[in-house]
C-alpha cells in the first residue's frame, strides 16, 4: 500500500507561500510521485515543495521543468558518490520544528545544487527565518531560465554534468547532435539504461500481450492484416545494441523484427494497418526524413519463420542474401539481434551464437521493431547472452 506523504505548513511561512505549498502538495499527490517503490520520490517532493515556495504556479511548462530539475537532480547525486549505485535514501518522516512534519530530504535538492555551483542562491530551508526574501532566490535558481551557468539554464547545466559523468560506453552510443539540447540527451540517456519496450501499436492488428508494453501480439479482425509494433521511445544512432526476441511458442508466418527510421507519431495515425513496405505508405515515411537518417537503409526486417530478410529505401524493396541463412533454426522461438553501427552492420543469433550479418551500411538513427500478419507474439529485452563465440 502507497504511504502518503504529506507537507505541513509552518506558522513561520506567508499565507501567500501557505497557500503556493498546498497547491505544490495537491499536485504532488495528483501525480502519485511519492510511492514507497521508488527510492527518489523524497528527493523530488523536497525539490517539488522547495521550488513551489514563493513562485506561482504559471504554467504547465514550469511544472514540468520542476519535476526534470527534480529528477536530473536526484540522479546527479546518485552518480556523484561515484559508487555508481543508486543509494538507499531513508524513509518516513522528520520533524523538524514545532509539529511540521516533513520528509527527512526536504532541502537536500537545493543544497546540491548549491554544493555544485549550479546556484548562487545557497540552500534554503522550509522554515525560512525570512520567507518574504528567499522566494526571490528560489526562483532565480529554479524557474528563470535566464539564471545560467556556464552560458545554460539551470536545468540544461544539471542535463549536461549527468551526461558528461555517464560511462564512456553509453556517451558513445549517445554522441551529440547538433544543435540537440542536453534536456534532450539526458533523456536519450534514461531510454539507454531503461527496459526496452514497444511504444508504439500502429495498426489495430497489435496489442500488447498480458497488459506488458514489451510483449505484443498479432490479432485478427475480420481476417488478418499487416501492422508494426516500434520501440519508438529507444532511438539508436551509434555504437553497439543488442536485443533478444522471444516467442511463447513457434513464430508465426509474416512474423519478422527488426529495425525502421523512428516514426514519431505514428500510432495517433489511427491507421488500420501498416506495411513500411506498401507503395501506399512511400510518401509519407519519406516525409518523415532529417538529417539524422544518413544513407538509404531505412529499415531492415527479418522473417522469424523462414529466414529471410528485406530492406527498405521507400522506394523499393530488396532481399538479403546472407550467408549462414542455411543454420537458421525455424523451430528456436529465441533470436538475438546486434545493430552494430560502428561497423553500419545487422547481425542475427541463435542457440548463443552468431549465425551472419544480414544487412550493411546501415547508417544514422534506428529503432527495434516487430511486425505481424495474423497471429503470433514476441517479447524483446535489452542485451544477448552468447555462449558460443565465434
Amino acid at each position: 500500500m502507497e504511504e502518503e506523504k504529506v507537507f505541513m505548513i509552518s506558522d513561520g511561512l506567508s499565507s501567500s507561500s501557505a497557500n503556493r505549498l498546498s497547491t505544490s502538495k495537491q499536485f504532488a499527490r495528483t501525480f502519485q510521485v511519492v510511492s514507497d517503490g521508488d527510492p527518489y520520490s523524497d528527493i523530488l517532493l523536497a525539490v517539488l515543495s522547495d521550488v513551489f515556495i514563493g513562485n506561482p504556479l504559471s504554467t504547465y511548462s514550469t511544472l514540468i521543468s520542476q519535476i526534470r530539475i527534480g529528477m536530473i537532480l536526484s540522479l546527479a547525486r546518485a552518480e556523484d558518490t561515484n559508487t555508481g549505485q543508486r543509494p538507499e535514501e531513508p524513509r518516513g518522516f522528520t520533524k523538524m520544528g514545532g509539529d511540521d512534519t516533513v520528509p527527512p530530504l526536504l532541502n537536500r535538492g537545493s543544497k546540491f545544487t548549491a554544493a555544485s555551483g549550479l546556484t548562487q542562491a545557497g540552500p534554503s530551508s522550509l522554515l525560512a527565518t525570512q520567507p518574504a526574501q528567499e522566494p526571490r532566490a528560489r526562483r532565480s535558481a529554479f524557474t528563470n531560465d535566464d539564471a545560467a551557468v556556464n552560458g545554460l539554464s539551470v536545468t540544461e547545466e544539471a542535463a549536461r554534468r549527468v551526461y558528461e559523468g555517464a560511462p564512456d560506453e553509453e556517451k558513445a552510443m549517445l554522441p551529440r547532435h547538433n544543435s540537440e539540447s542536453w534536456i534532450d540527451l539526458y533523456h536519450h540517456l534514461l531510454m539507454l539504461r531503461a527496459r526496452l519496450t514497444f511504444d508504439q501499436l500502429i495498426g489495430i492488428y497489435v496489442e500488447y500481450r498480458g497488459g506488458d508494453n514489451a510483449a505484443v501480439q498479432g490479432k485478427t479482425v475480420n481476417g488478418p492484416r499487416e501492422c508494426q509494433a516500434i520501440c519508438g521511445d529507444h532511438i539508436m544512432r551509434a555504437g553497439k545494441h543488442w536485443t533478444t526476441f522471444t516467442g511463447s511458442s513457434c513464430f508465426d508466418d509474416f512474423q519478422t523484427v527488426g529495425v525502421i527510421r523512428p516514426l514519431p507519431g505514428w500510432e495517433k495515425r489511427a491507421l488500420d494497418w501498416f506495411n513500411p513496405v506498401c507503395t501506399e505508405f512511400r510518401q509519407d515515411l519519406r516525409n518523415e526524413s532529417t538529417d539524422r537518417w544518413v544513407g538509404d537503409v531505412h529499415c531492415c526486417r527479418f522473417n522469424m519463420t523462414t529466414g529471410d530478410c528485406h530492406w527498405y529505401d521507400w522506394e523499393g524493396y530488396l532481399k538479403c542474401w546472407w550467408v549462414g541463412r542455411e543454420d537458421y533454426d525455424e523451430d528456436c522461438t529465441t533470436l538475438g539481434m546486434l545493430l552494430d553501427l560502428d561497423d553500419g552492420t545487422l547481425s542475427v543469433y541463435q542457440n548463443g551464437r552468431w549465425l551472419g550479418a544480414l544487412k550493411d551500411e546501415l547508417a544514422g538513427e534506428y529503432c527495434w521493431t516487430a511486425g505481424f500478419c495474423g497471429e503470433g507474439d514476441v517479447s524483446i529485452l535489452r542485451g544477448y547472452e552468447i555462449t558460443v563465440t565465434r
